[in-house]
């Protein structure tokens, strides 16, 4: 099966196929594993082809470079012609000529054999360029275009991985902490019940126990949270109660101010969900301010899309980190799971939409379609 379009069948990428017993197609031979240049094959059209195979290992894929034998010798021919009525200078200058196209046809090969053995080996090149506008040029751009999709392809297969191991993590999680972390929790509220002589020091050590509880349990939330795919219930609401009942569910330190700009705004909405999204925004701003500042919340309403815009004034996200911070796993906090933002990148694709974040000053942006 094909897995690039080709110069003669546009239509080709994974719907034209080739019979396994076809051997004088050469990408039969390089699926073979026969790494060769043919002379004598025929290709998809069962047009006469000069060829070169690659067989690529890792994935099983076979690479055939190919050009049609009328195309690749039609210049050599007319010049043959007409040196039956020319000169010996004339004669010469098709030597001279022949010479220079063989070589460029010839270096243009070993560059993308070159190229192809890189991938091979698993180091994806960068893209090949200067390849020309023929059919081995358009080759280069497919070449190029499929190191991409491996990539691609790559990089979903360490998030998949990741997000293997995380629901097995997190089923062993849920079943080894939820069940003690509930009787830590029972037990506490029954001793503080019971406590006839609460001191303030007291006090203070069950608050450090309740926060701590709270953070454990949220943080086995953000794992089960992002592990589980549950559908959506979109519907369409108001932008500012939403944000109004989350602000409401959060503990806002007393230097911080959050201030919000939405007018009467519609969006289209799983509310539970982008809700979620909204509070560790928010969460993840006061965390940074290190709870002293001033939160923005804003939107702007367009035909097609609503943009939230969360701003605060916090220090910034360093640089090297801007780029990551919704990578699954990827955290800066010493107690953090790497899961918030990645969970908020997931709602949001969800619901098909975009978020983004830039700095000076800090501010995530949500587009959601209407």
């Amino acid at each position: 099966m094909f897995i690039t379009s080709l110069r003669f069948d546009d239509d080709s990428f994974l719907k034209r196929t080739i019979p396994k017993e076809r051997t004088d197609v050469p990408i039969t031979q390089a699926l073979l594993k026969n790494e060769s240049i043919f002379k004598e094959k025929v290709d998809y059209r069962g047009v006469p082809v000069l060829s070169a195979t690659k067989y690529i290992e890792q994935m099983d894929w076979g690479l055939a470079v190919k050009i049609d034998r009328s195309e690749a010798f039609a210049t050599l021919e007319y010049i043959g012609k007409i040196t039956i009525f020319s000169l010996v200078l004339l004669y010469s200058s098709f030597v001279v000529m022949s010479i220079l196209i063989s070589n460029s046809f010839v270096s243009r090969l070993a560059k993308l054999s070159s190229h192809t053995n890189q991938i091979a080996k698993g180091k994806l090149a960068p893209a090949v360029s200067n390849m020309g506008d023929d059919e081995i040029g358009n080759l280069g751009k497919n070449i190029s275009e499929m190191g991409q999709s491996i990539r691609k392809y790559q990089n979903e297969i360490v998030q998949n991985a990741k997000l293997t191991a995380i629901g097995e993590f997190a089923a062993k999680m849920a079943h080894d902490l939820r069940n003690p972390l509930g009787v830590i929790a029972g037990d506490l509220g029954f001793i503080k019940m019971e406590d006839r002589d609460v001191t303030n020091e007291k006090k203070q050590a069950y608050e450090r126990i309740d926060r701590s509880i709270a953070r454990i349990d949220a943080q086995i939330n953000d794992i089960l949270n992002f592990v589980r795919d549950t559908p959506l219930n979109k519907r369409n609401h108001m932008l500012k109660p939403i944000i109004n009942d989350v602000i409401d569910n959060i503990i806002i330190p007393d230097d911080v101010t959050v201030s919000i700009l939405v007018g009467d705004v519609k969006i289209f909405c799983d509310k539970e969900k982008i809700s979620q999204v909204f509070e560790n925004i928010i969460t993840n701003s006061i965390q940074a301010m290190e709870e002293r500042g001033k939160i923005t919340v804003d939107a702007r309403d367009s035909k097609d899309k609503t943009t939230i815009c969360f701003t605060d004034t916090g220090p910034g996200i360093n640089s090297r980190d801007i780029g990551k911070i919704f990578d699954l796993m990827y955290t800066t906090k010493k107690k953090g799971t790497g899961l918030g933002l990645a969970i908020c990148k997931k709602i949001v694709g969800q619901h098909n939409g975009e978020i983004s974040v830039k700095n000076n000053p800090t501010t995530f942006e949500i587009s959601l379609p209407k």
